[in-house]
Formats: C-alpha cells, structure tokens, sequence
C-alpha cells in the first residue's frame, strides 16, 4: 500500500477513534448516573470531557476540510500564476521581436525627412530633398534624384 494512502487514511482512523471516545465516554457517563451512586460533579465533568472530545472530532473534520480547499486554492493559484508567466513571457517576446532597434537589427532602416516624418511612400519625398536613414549601427544622409 502506498505511502500516501496510509497517511491519507491516519487522519479519518485518528476521526474515527476519537468519535468512538466521545461517544464511549458519554454512554460510561449515562450509565454510570443509573448504576452507581457517582457524584454528580463527577459525572458532569466526564460529560463535559466527553463533550470537549467530540466537539476536538468536529474540529478536526472541520480543519481537515479546510485543510483541503486550502491546497486545492493554492494548486488552483499556483497554476494560473504559471500560466499568466507564461501569457506574459510570450507577449514580451512579441514586443521584442516588434521593437524598432529589434528591426533594425534584422537589416531594416527607417528613412525620416528634415522634420523627423518617417517616410512610409515614396510620394512623399520629393526631387532633391535630404533624407536620413537611420541604421542599426549608425545613420546616413542621402539625397533624392
């Protein structure tokens, strides 16, 4: 039997045999009132016992549940924290791989006129007009004929 169904089952065994007290000490109180001349602050203090045992065994049940959700909240959390790492390492790489000096590296150029206006056509530049090209490593000026 594994490891890990044998711890599993220690906490209903430990459940079951702390039940089984509350329950033994009650009925010993019950019939010990009807069969013997007990005090009765005997008795009551072994009812109490018995009670505060019982009331262990539903704090245990109620812990042991809490328990539980709490693992499965911080599984749950742990996978969409991993999940979103992933998400935003993926849209990191896109932004990358979008960058301008990225672009650049790749072999493009962006061509601007004077006035800083990326040139997208060539109708918007006209004859003789100064052009800079902006380069991974450096710039250059040309002229348009």
């Amino acid at each position: 039997m594994p490891t890990r169904t044998i711890v599993e089952a220690l906490a209903y065994i430990n459940w079951t045999v702390l039940a089984g007290l509350a329950v033994g000490c009650f009925s010993a109180v019950v019939w010990l009132r009807l069969q013997t001349d007990a005090t009765r602050g005997y008795l009551a203090f072994s009812a109490i016992l018995a009670a505060v045992l019982g009331g262990v065994v539903v704090l245990d049940g109620a812990l042991d549940q809490l328990r539980q959700t709490w693992v499965n909240l911080t599984g749950q959390f742990a996978q969409q924290l991993t999940l979103r790492q992933q998400r935003f390492i993926f849209l990191s790489n896109q932004v990358m791989m979008a960058s301008p000096t990225n672009r650049l590296k790749q072999g493009y150029s962006i061509v601007t006129n004077r006035a800083g206006t990326v040139i997208k056509d060539k109708k918007a530049v006209k004859k003789d007009e100064q052009l800079s090209i902006t380069l991974h490593q450096g710039m250059l000026t040309a002229k348009v004929q």
